[in-house]
This record gives structure tokens, sequence and C-alpha cells, in this order.
């Protein structure tokens, strides 16, 4: 909990040093999504221990899982938003075709993030970056190698990039690719023997629609005073 106290302070602390007034600022926006998952963890990988940059070399396409998404955002101005949104999803991991396929470890895990809180940063218009934290649920059955049943709360830090496009003066579209790190090393019902915990991306496609509240906006989404 304490930790969670300190980075919830960090993301409003860095809302404070990017906000800046604005007379088009600032609104709100509703958006759903839908896209992937990707595990990267103990179980599964590639057919070779080399280490790869986050990993990248033990993404398995067969493992790729689905997920949903839907939130609420702040804008404060052209450069800084907050988000909060929750997303379900299955995360799935198999040692086959992997360096330690001759183990057969596996799991599902289904559930989400019931909440999270992301900061978006603007350093050109349409592209972001991002970070933030989030609270996760999972039931996950896995077979390591006797069956297992786990379920419990874990919370996770969260960064990426994503990239929107205008639609029109009130909706826009976007595609977010966004790492998760668990603080735990329970993801797929076990505690590894490595120094990292698990981890798992999402990539979505997310439609945003501008909540107006009596207020008009021009077709480049500028509002009308």
């Amino acid at each position: 909990m304490k930790k969670i106290t300190i980075i919830l302070a960090l993301l409003f602390i860095s809302i404070g040093l990017f906000a800046q007034k604005d007379r088009q600022y600032p609104y709100n926006e509703v958006f759903f999504g839908i896209g992937t998952t990707h595990y990267f963890g103990e179980i599964g990988g590639s057919m070779t221990t080399e280490k790869s940059f986050l990993n990248y070399k033990d993404f398995d396409f067969n493992q790729t899982r689905i997920s949903a998404t839907v939130g609420y955002r702040r804008v404060f101005n052209r450069n800084v938003s907050l988000s909060g949104q929750i997303a379900p999803m299955w995360i799935s991991g198999n040692d086959k075709k992997s360096f330690n396929e001759f183990r057969g470890w596996s799991f599902n895990s289904i559930g989400g993030e019931i909440a999270s809180v992301q900061i978006e940063y603007y350093p050109i218009p349409c592209a972001y970056v991002f970070w933030g934290l989030g609270e996760t649920y999972r039931y996950t059955i896995a077979f390591i190698p006797e069956k297992i049943i786990v379920k419990g709360f874990n919370s996770v830090l969260l960064g990426g990039i994503g990239y929107g496009h205008r639609i029109n003066k009130y909706n826009t579209h976007s595609v977010e690719i966004g790492l998760r790190y668990c603080l735990s090393d329970t993801l797929e019902g076990l505690i590894g023997d490595t120094p990292i915990n698990d981890f798992y991306y999402l990539i979505q496609y997310k439609f945003v629609h501008r909540l107006t509240f009596g207020h008009r906006f021009n077709k480049h989404g500028l509002l009308i005073q």
C-alpha cells in the first residue's frame, strides 16, 4: 500500500509539472477499445536462453489473447491528459516450442485491470507516451505440472506509447502499446526463480468521444468561445 501511495503522489506531481492554462481546456472524453495481450514470464518463451531487449524474442503469436477497455479521460491542455480505465482480459502461456518444452507447463488467466490510471504526455500532436499504475484481479488455472488454481489481486506499473488520429471534431481513434510490469511474480500461478517479475503487453485500438457538456467545437476540434 505504501508503494501505491508513493506512485500516486508522483503521478499527480507529474500533472502539476506539465499542466498549463489554456482557453481551450480542460475537457473530458470517454473511450472504449479492443486489443490483444502478450505474456512474458517463466512459462513459455523462445527456443534459446539468449537475452533480448524487453524479452522481445519470447513473443509467441500462438499465445496471443484478447482484451477490452473502457475509460474516461481528462484533457488538461494540448500536452497532458489523465486517463482511468478498466480492462478485462485473458492471458495465456505455454512451454510448447520453447526452451522449456520438456516441462510441459501452461496456464490460462482471466480477469483484468479493475482500475488503472495513466498520465499521457504529447510531445507532438497525436503521438504520446504514458505511465501510471493499476490494480488487477486474476483467476488462474495452471499446470506446473500438477493442476493448481490461483486467484487474487496484483498491482502493476505501466508505461507505453500511443498514436491518435482525429476522425471529426468530436471523435478520434488511437492505437496504444503498453507494458505492464507486475509487482509480484505470481501471474501464472508460480513464484519463479528469476530476479525479474512477470510482465505483459497490451496492444489496443481505442475509439474516443469528446464530451461537450454544452460547449461547441469547430471542425478542427477547438472550443468555440
